[in-house]
C-alpha cells in the first residue's frame, strides 16, 4: 500500500492555512472569547462570528504589509487592536 503524497502549500486554504489548522485557531480564539464573557470582561457577541472575523484580519495582514511596505508596522498593529479590543468591550456609560 503506497501513502498519499504529503500536503502541499496547494493543498492548503487562500490564506495559507490547512482547513484542521484553521479550524483550529478558530476554536482557540474562540473559547478565549468565551471566556472573556464569562468573566464579564467582553459583552455579549458570537463568539463563532469574532473568532472567524479576528482571523481573518490576522491573516489578511501580510498581503496588506506587502502592498504596503512604507506601513508603520507598530501603529498598523496598534490600530487592529484597538478595533478589536473595541469590538468585544463592555459598554460603558457615555462620559
Amino acid at each position: 500500500m503506497s501513502r498519499p503524497p504529503p500536503r502541499r502549500r496547494a493543498d492548503r486554504d487562500r490564506r495559507g492555512l490547512g482547513a484542521e489548522e484553521r479550524e483550529r485557531s478558530i476554536t482557540d480564539i474562540e473559547q478565549a472569547l468565551r471566556a472573556g464573557q464569562a468573566d464579564g470582561e467582553f459583552r455579549r457577541f458570537s463568539p463563532r462570528l469574532m473568532a472567524v472575523t479576528l482571523l481573518a484580519a490576522l491573516e489578511a495582514v501580510p498581503a496588506e504589509l506587502q502592498a504596503s511596505p512604507g506601513t508603520d508596522v507598530d501603529a498598523y498593529a496598534d490600530e487592529l487592536a484597538t478595533a478589536f479590543a473595541h469590538a468585544v468591550r463592555q459598554a460603558t456609560e457615555p462620559t
